[in-house]
């Protein structure tokens, strides 16, 4: 599904997302996020002894495209969370505290934008490294 032409259309990364040879996500504070993330993180993968793909020293194609897509499953279930936040919270009628919003908003941002920021930020990485290695990407 996540492979069709439409989902492609939306997970290639826009010229906008790139800053030179990275992406503008840095700039966010993603690599931030990445090292405090609970289930994939730098410290919870020390924690677990698991070692990063290692982008640049990866000779084989496979594991690159395998990661890639799993980028865009891991994007497409928040996305799908986002939505359905969004849905739920529009149906509840009932009136909160302008602290109520601040809270559910800022935990809003962290359970979903940051993640799929995080994906977006990745895909790029493997873009970068399959393109200086002369290879096609899964958009082209």
């Amino acid at each position: 599904m996540i492979d069709s032409k439409l989902f492609k259309t939306y997970f290639k990364p826009g010229k906008f997302e790139y800053s030179g040879r990275s992406s503008i996500y840095k700039y966010i504070g993603i690599n931030i996020f990445k090292k405090y993330l609970p289930t994939s993180g730098d410290f919870a993968y020390r924690y677990r002894c698991k070692k990063h793909l290692a982008f640049h020293s990866i000779k084989k194609y496979q594991p690159l495209l395998r990661f890639e897509m799993q980028t865009r499953k891991w994007e497409f279930r928040h996305l799908i969370g986002m939505i359905g936040f969004l849905i739920i919270a529009g149906a509840i009628e009932k009136h909160y505290k302008l602290s109520d919003y601040i809270f559910v908003s800022l935990l809003f941002l962290l359970i979903n934008i940051y993640p799929i920021a995080l994906q977006r930020h990745n895909r790029i990485r493997i873009i970068n490294v399959l393109k200086g290695q002369n290879q096609n990407t899964p958009y082209e």
